[in-house]
């Protein structure tokens, strides 16, 4: 992991910069955040950090939707011509896009 942070952040020290990292950031900084949409990949190395942070957020009662696409790895998404759940998934995000912004 440490080599794709670096290719993340390359020399930069981020973190602890909540922008870079959310996991890092203060409940006030995350309470106003505007509303989000989460998808996870099941077999990813960064899943338990995106559950971590969904349920920092549900603790902070916020109503943001997470989805878990099981059995496929973090990049799947590029992957639509050969994956259906890819393409499943880009369909249910383009659904919470919408919902996201009739809701404001």
């Amino acid at each position: 992991m440490r080599r794709y942070w670096n290719w993340y952040a390359g020399d930069q020290a981020i973190a602890s910069d909540e922008l870079a990292c959310p996991l890092v950031a203060t409940d006030d900084a995350l309470s106003r955040l505007p509303p989000l949409y989460m998808m996870a990949a099941g077999v990813d190395p960064l899943f338990s950090d995106t559950m971590a942070l969904h349920a920092r957020l549900v603790a902070l009662h916020r109503n943001d939707h997470i989805d878990i696409v099981a059995g496929v790895t973090h990049g799947f998404l590029q992957n639509t011509n050969e994956l259906e759940a890819a393409r499943e998934a880009l369909r249910s995000a383009g659904a919470a896009a919408r919902a996201l912004k009739n809701s404001t």
